[in-house]
């Protein structure tokens, strides 16, 4: 009989629970929301913050810089309001897939770069400051003579950069792709 009532107890006690948290849950609230960009095609594929909560936002644009894919940064406050924009790029395609901040604050970008001999696109990496300042770049293109490009990039614990993508130059071709760089 003890039995019983404990476990109707418990019964009633997760429906109170359940009932309260439907009853009192509330629909998420829009605080702003933002377009950037100009008459043509652009796009954000990834987003992180700066130290001090600005929002950094990476992709590429076609409306911004020589009017071909370039890659691109935007910086925005806690209302949206734009702070900076950078534009990185040659006279061919380039594209920022990825962005991450490292240790000292400041962030690395991960993507592809068609601005190259081969016209493929070899895998592309930049540091940039919070207001996409550059503040390094690769030495040269990852890849060879067909399509290669990193996807994503993270800093590792010993303080180094590792990128994820795919590369049609090297291994079978099609192969998954990871490159540790400092």
């Amino acid at each position: 009989m003890m039995f019983v009532r404990v476990i109707k107890f418990v019964i009633a006690c997760c429906f109170t629970v359940f009932f309260a948290s439907v009853l009192l849950a509330q629909s998420p609230t829009l605080h702003w929301k933002k377009t950037v960009g100009g008459d043509r095609d652009d796009v954000f594929r990834s987003l992180t913050t700066t130290l001090d909560g600005y929002i950094v936002a990476a992709g590429h644009s076609n409306s911004k810089g020589n009017r071909s894919n370039d890659g691109f940064i935007a910086v925005l406050d806690e209302f949206g309001e734009i702070v900076s924009e950078a534009a990185f790029g040659g006279d061919r395609d380039d594209e920022i897939f990825s962005i991450t901040r490292t240790f000292d604050g400041h962030f690395v970008v991960a993507g592809i770069s068609r601005s190259n001999e081969s016209r493929r696109g070899n895998g592309w990496l930049k540091k940039v400051d919070k207001f996409g300042k550059l503040l390094w770049e690769t030495p040269m293109e990852f890849g060879g003579r067909r399509q290669d490009e990193f996807r994503s990039v993270i800093q590792a614990s010993d303080g180094n950069f590792v990128v994820a993508g795919l590369t049609n130059s090297l291994g079978e071709g099609g192969d998954l792709w990871l490159v540790k760089i400092d």
